[in-house]
């Protein structure tokens, strides 16, 4: 991961030794509540399910529904966690369900089916946050 790279971990030390005994989540609501200390809204965004850092492609398993890294129900259960999680965090201001959706999986049907179901559950746990729904093929096809 990008995070274990020598330098990066060096960096923290030396500007933010503090962060290095959080947890992520942790980490994650001190870059959020610095963000708002600096009056910067935040969008959470969803790019990837594997917990690490990387180029797409079509053939990386994790650009659409079933694929063999995007279960649709753990994704879903995720986003409602971190809806719940940041509903009183007023920096956050919007969600992304998830970013560039990609590959040969692609359609319509599921695309409807799961984007639906994300959004109203993210909706139920935080009624104030906007949702922000990717298109087909990296947001490129966005004409449904």
């Amino acid at each position: 991961m990008l995070l274990d790279a020598p330098e990066v971990v060096a960096g923290i030390a030396k500007y933010n030794p503090s962060i290095l005994k959080m947890t992520l989540i942790e980490a994650f609501d001190a870059a959020v509540n610095e963000l708002g200390a600096q009056n910067v809204k935040v969008l959470l965004d969803n790019q990837v399910s594997e917990p690490k850092w990387w180029l797409c492609d079509d053939y990386d398993e994790n650009g659409f529904f079933h694929d063999s890294h995007f279960d649709p129900q753990e994704w879903i259960h995720g986003l409602t966690l971190a809806a719940n999680h940041f509903s009183e965090y007023h920096t956050i201001v919007a969600m992304s369900l998830r970013n560039e959706l990609h590959g040969p999986r692609q359609n319509l049907k599921d695309w409807y089916k799961y984007m639906s179901q994300a959004a109203l559950a993210i909706h139920k746990v935080n009624p104030n946050v906007l949702v922000v729904i990717s298109g087909l093929n990296y947001d490129n096809e966005l004409q449904f």
